[in-house]
């Protein structure tokens, strides 16, 4: 019987109606947090290393020789090109002082130096091509930071001007031609229809003592005798006569035509005075004999010669 009874309870116990089985997110249980002693903890702190910046081994890495020179080199590459690529390093203007008849143009475009960068000029340079102008005695060219030059120059002077078949040069103290740039009044004027009269002539001594003192244009020189005589003879003017312009023949020397109509050939020297005495001499004598000369020649003032109206040549 009771075997029974315990066989019905346990069916009756299996039989029974189960609860729904639940999901339980175990990430939603809350983790009990661990007591920490107060041993344990100060231990912890005791034990623990304070965090220290290892600026030791950054300064030597930083100090290496190769970390320098690479630092400088990109420093230097990052100069130039921050200076490069800047309008700022290049000449737009540059002022000439010292022009008087050559264009500031000229000598700028001469130099070389417009639009230039200033690291990439030399001074020296620009000096030297502008020294090789002809006319021009010397130059200087002074270079400042950042994009600020400025030039200077010595002109030449002319004391003359030489007409070669029709084609005016200057002619400076020592007798040098260079090209008439202007027109500059009051110059006396030596001319000749001879293409080989002077330029050319010049020995190469002449040509070198006068290049290295002044620079010699290509077309040659006029000798210092030649101009000294003109000057003169310009100085002692015969009867009060402007002698603004002049004659120049091979083997004649200096001549002019005198406002009375007739020629004088009086040759080069030091005794202009001398051979203007004879010639205002010879002119007041054939005055007096009622003789209007063709031409007269006291070249040579020991043995002077004319010619008169009656074509006949006396001495």
């Amino acid at each position: 019987m009771s075997e029974r009874r315990s066989q019905k309870s346990q069916r009756n116990r299996r039989l029974k109606r189960q609860p729904k089985l639940r999901r339980v997110d175990a990430l939603a249980t809350p983790i009990p947090s661990t007591v920490v002693p107060r041993v344990v903890a100060r231990r912890r702190r005791r034990n623990r290393q304070p965090f220290k910046f290892p600026t030791a081994s950054v300064m030597g890495a930083l100090a290496s020789p190769r970390w320098v020179s690479l630092g400088i080199l990109l420093l230097c590459l990052y100069t130039l090109n921050f200076v490069g690529s800047q309008t700022d390093y290049y000449f737009t203007k540059i002022p000439v002082q010292g022009v008087f008849s050559i264009t500031p143009d000229e000598i700028v475009t001469t130099s070389g130096l417009a639009g230039q960068h200033v690291f990439a000029v030399d001074p020296e340079v620009a000096a030297e091509k502008i020294a090789a102008t002809p006319g021009v005695l010397g130059a200087s060219v002074s270079v400042t930071w950042p994009n600020q030059v400025s030039i200077e120059i010595k002109e030449d002077q002319p004391v003359a001007i030489w007409e070669q078949q029709g084609v005016p040069y200057w002619v400076n103290q020592s007798g040098a031609l260079f090209p008439a740039r202007i027109n500059v009044p009051g110059l006396l004027r030596i001319h000749t229809d001879y293409p080989d009269a002077i330029l050319g002539t010049m020995s190469e001594n002449e040509a070198a003592e006068i290049e290295g003192e002044i620079g010699l244009f290509d077309v040659g020189a006029v000798p210092e005798e030649l101009i000294e005589s003109a000057f003169l003879l310009k100085k002692l003017s015969p009867n009060g006569q402007e002698l603004n312009r002049l004659a120049y023949q091979p083997g004649q020397g200096l001549s002019f035509e005198d406002e009375r109509g007739w020629d004088v050939y009086l040759g080069v020297g030091v005794d202009m005075s001398q051979k203007l005495a004879v010639y205002n001499a010879l002119v007041d004598e054939l005055a007096s004999q009622g003789l209007t000369p063709l031409y007269i020649d006291v070249s040579n003032p020991a043995k002077p010669f004319y010619r008169v109206n009656e074509g006949a040549e006396q001495s």
